[in-house]
């Protein structure tokens, strides 16, 4: 959600979604996310698929995101100011995705 509202597609790759280790299937798919989506999180993915895939994509692929995103969390609730938690959560999130996107 804070990427779609920056504008951006994205899409988080489980790990059940994992590809195997072909280069070629990891370069295929590579090509097919980069041109859906603006960037790529991949959660509970092995390591050797996410560097394929970082390798091979033209848009940022990321492992990770997911244990940061609950790590915003803690952190939305610690700082004061008047958004609700969820709101300086989502922007803390969204934060997290242009930085990823530089």
């Amino acid at each position: 959600q804070a990427a779609t509202e920056l504008g951006a597609r994205a899409a988080v790759l489980a790990a059940s979604q994992a590809l195997g280790s072909k280069p070629q299937t990891s370069e295929e798919a590579a090509r097919l996310l980069s041109r859906l989506y603006d960037a790529v999180t991949c959660d509970g993915v092995p390591d050797q698929v996410v560097d394929a895939l970082a390798r091979t994509a033209t848009i940022p692929v990321t492992n990770g995101y997911i244990a940061a995103a609950a790590q915003a969390a803690t952190l939305a609730a610690r700082l004061d100011g008047a958004d609700a938690p969820q709101h300086r959560h989502r922007r803390i999130l969204q934060a997290l995705v242009l930085q990823s996107m530089c």
